[in-house]
């Protein structure tokens, strides 16, 4: 196995949602492909509580080393979210305008994916994605 992948949700409310993602390679420098860090489907939100079908990104705090993430809402053609450098860390933030929301193009899971590219051995990464499920 070329990654470990620990995705857990560190707060859960009824309209936002806080998911650390945490990334190590094991030294094979081999890349990520269309791995689901938020599936729509088992998310919720409301009162009472409606299952989500896309996701409105508010903020994503990153650390990279050695690797660049290619973050994409998942359609039968991808949509961007975020593309982060290698060797970099900081947070994007689209709070002000109401978030970044899924355009649910043709095909739309509502999921979020990530693909890395880049990648050098022993590369890691740390994500805290802020999101609002939607329906």
């Amino acid at each position: 196995m070329a990654w470990t992948v620990d995705i857990k949700k560190i707060f859960a409310g009824r309209r936002k949602q806080v998911i650390h993602i945490v990334g190590n390679g094991d030294g094979s420098a081999a890349e990520l492909t269309d791995t689901i860090l938020v599936n729509a489907s088992d998310e919720t939100h409301g009162v009472p509580p409606v299952t989500a079908t896309y996701m409105t990104v508010e903020k994503i705090e990153y650390n990279t080393d050695g690797v660049e993430l290619n973050l994409r809402f998942d359609a039968t053609v991808d949509d961007e979210l975020a593309m982060i450098p290698d060797n970099d860390a900081g947070e994007l933030c689209w709070r002000n305008i109401g978030g970044n929301t899924d355009p649910q193009s043709a095909g739309s899971t509502g999921d979020i994916l990530l693909t890395t590219d880049k990648t050098v051995a022993n590369a890691s990464f740390t994500l805290t994605l802020h999101v609002r499920p939607k329906s």
